[in-house]
C-alpha cells in the first residue's frame, strides 16, 4: 500500500481509478459496519470517516468531471472484420 501512495503522488492521474476503489470500499465499509456500531469501535469508524474526507479532498474534482463525466464516450458500433484488418510491414 505504501508502494502505491508513493506512485499516487507521483502520477496522481494515472492512480485514479485506485482511488475511487478506495472511496467506494471506504464509503461501503462506513454505511454497513462503521455508523451503525460507531459506539462500540469509535477509532475504526472515525478512522475510516477521515479516509473518505481525504479522498474526497485529494481526488481532482475538475479533473473528474471534465473527463468522467462531461466529456462524451466513444460510439459503440460494430466494425466489419474487412474494415478491422491491418496491414502489417
Amino acid at each position: 500500500m505504501a508502494l502505491l501512495a508513493v506512485l499516487g503522488i507521483r502520477y496522481p492521474l494515472k492512480r485514479l481509478p485506485l482511488l475511487f476503489h478506495q472511496m467506494l470500499y471506504k464509503t461501503l465499509w462506513l454505511v454497513a459496519i462503521g455508523i451503525p456500531t460507531w459506539p462500540a469501535l469509535p477509532g475504526a469508524s472515525r478512522a475510516m470517516a477521515i479516509g473518505v474526507l481525504l479522498d474526497l479532498i485529494v481526488i481532482p474534482c475538475a479533473y473528474v468531471f471534465e473527463h468522467y463525466v462531461k466529456e462524451r464516450g466513444d460510439r459503440w458500433r460494430w466494425v466489419s472484420p474487412e474494415a478491422a484488418k491491418v496491414d502489417v510491414l
